[in-house]
């Protein structure tokens, strides 16, 4: 029989587990990747999407205090974990659960050696936690003397994701989760997720996993967008979107209210443009745009394009 696995207890739906405050995030070479994104999270799962180098892998670290803002303010009022993927070799299943010390302590104890410190730190739940999130992700019976080199890829995953049971923070933090996993490894990311009581952030491109989320926020150097409900809600809003920023240009409009530019993708298939600077020069007029990054077949840049009907090698939008 399956041990009950210990839940957080503790969760009120409207309380906010964290705050991003008009946040901005720059590459290295100080490329804007988003700007302005304010953003609360509770009780709730969130979906992160954008293109690859879009900043969804900056802003879960930011998030997780590894790496700081171009601008804004992280207000965290809650414990905050990050799933693990890439562990050293010669780490032990206790080190990597984060519980090594916890049993260390039992076990002087158990054995007529523990200290008074000891019984002081003891957690007597520990053990018991430890092999219900084990079981939990299909590790059941795994020893903790195990290194993380005698796992496969997926077991690792697994680890990962028990470590998060055993921790039960507020908010968990998942960046492509999914990658590279068989069906069984995917369902325990599917099953972590549906069945937490906190917050999740999820950065992916699953569309499978997207779909349960209750919320998605898009980042891109154009803007944020924040949508209700899963990915089939996102992606109809953003193709009907698009279907009007077609129309709108086909008409000679789609000028966005705030900086009077149209806000379309061009598509050139060809290199006779230059975009060594990221600044684009459209028919001699000085429409300054963040290019993104390359994305598929020839080159795509996404931005607030001043409209010019007779543009060169133009050769659709959207």
């Amino acid at each position: 029989m399956r041990a009950a696995l210990f839940r957080p207890t503790s969760r009120v739906s409207m309380s906010a587990f964290l705050t991003l405050d008009s946040i901005s995030a720059q590459t290295p070479e100080h490329q804007v990747l988003f700007s302005d994104l304010t953003l609360s999270i509770g009780a709730e799962r969130v979906g992160l999407v954008g293109r690859n180098g879009s900043g969804k892998s900056t802003l879960i670290r930011i998030i997780a205090g590894m790496a700081e803002p171009a601008a804004g303010a992280v207000q965290r009022m809650g414990a905050i974990a990050v799933l693990a993927q890439d562990w050293p070799e010669d780490l032990t299943l206790a080190r990597a659960l984060g519980v090594a010390e916890g049993m260390a302590v039992l076990q002087r104890i158990l054995s007529g050696e523990g200290s008074a410190g000891d019984f002081d730190a003891a957690d007597w739940t520990l053990e018991s936690r430890v092999d219900a999130a084990l079981a939990e992700v299909g590790l059941a019976g795994t020893g903790l003397d195990r290194t993380i080199g005698s796992l496969s890829g997926g077991e690792r995953t697994r680890v990962g994701v028990a470590r998060l049971l055993v921790e039960a923070s507020d908010l968990l933090l998942l960046d492509e989760p999914t990658n590279n996993l068989d069906a069984p490894g995917r369902a325990v990311i599917h099953s972590l997720i549906r069945n937490w009581r906190g917050g999740v952030l999820v950065a992916s491109h699953d569309r499978e996993l997207l779909e349960t989320m209750d919320r998605i926020v898009e980042v891109n150097p154009v803007g944020v967008r924040i949508v209700g409900g899963g990915w089939s809600v996102f992606a109809a809003l953003r193709d009907a979107e698009r279907d009007r920023a077609a129309d709108d240009l086909d008409r000679g409009i789609g000028i966005d209210e705030g900086s009077g530019a149209a806000v379309v993708e061009l598509y050139f298939p060809d290199d006779t443009i230059g975009f060594n600077d990221h600044r684009l020069l459209v028919g001699g007029v000085a429409s300054k745009e963040e290019a993104a990054k390359p994305d598929g077949e020839g080159t795509i840049f996404q931005g607030k394009y001043i409209f010019i009907p007779n543009v060169p090698n133009f050769a659709g939008l959207w």
